[in-house]
């Protein structure tokens, strides 16, 4: 009997570890006027790449993003350097501003959005600019990013569709 409990629960990791979602946000400061730039560390594998950033980006930015990340992901190790600065040079305030409000990043004040390997990539990136939702910085040992089961990550993105539209962002996909 306690056999199969064990086997259930070793199931039920299996089902939901590849239903969960990871990016990040970090901030760094600046020279300039002290500013902080904070930014958005999505990972290619990520259900959340798919199903939230590629939906809030213009159609020929996204197809043209797909086509180099597909070259990109072979070519460099950690961040996709020519995936990157296409995402810098096409994308607008108003796009990064309708996708901080798509991942739920609270100051707005998104600079950018930079594109990962993988998910290790993701969890070894720099902790001393990791930062949470609101902008201030983390101070753990071992920060954890960002993860959420899809059936509450759907719920979340249908409660901040209505947002979106409110801020006239394009949502392209059909979720």
């Amino acid at each position: 009997m306690k056999l199969l409990r064990l086997l259930l629960y070793i199931q039920l990791i299996f089902l939901t570890v590849p239903l969960l979602n990871c990016y990040k946000f970090i901030c760094q400061y600046r020279l300039r006027f002290f500013s902080k730039r904070c930014y958005l560390l999505l990972s290619v594998t990520e259900e959340s790449y798919k199903s939230i950033f590629l939906c809030t980006i213009p159609r020929d930015l996204k197809n043209a993003l797909l086509k180099h990340t597909i070259f990109d992901r072979f070519q460099s190790v950690g961040l996709l350097t020519s995936s990157n600065l296409l995402i810098s040079q096409r994308l607008s305030k108003e796009h990064l501003r309708c996708i901080a409000v798509a991942f739920g990043f609270k100051p707005k004040k998104l600079a950018g959005v930079w594109i990962v390997q993988s998910q290790t990539v993701l969890k070894n990136y720099s902790k001393k600019y990791l930062v949470d939702h609101y902008g201030r910085s983390i101070q753990n040992e071992y920060p954890e990013y960002s993860r959420r089961r899809l059936s509450l990550f759907n719920a979340f993105t249908k409660r901040r569709k209505y947002s979106l539209r409110k801020m006239s962002c394009p949502i392209s996909c059909s979720r």
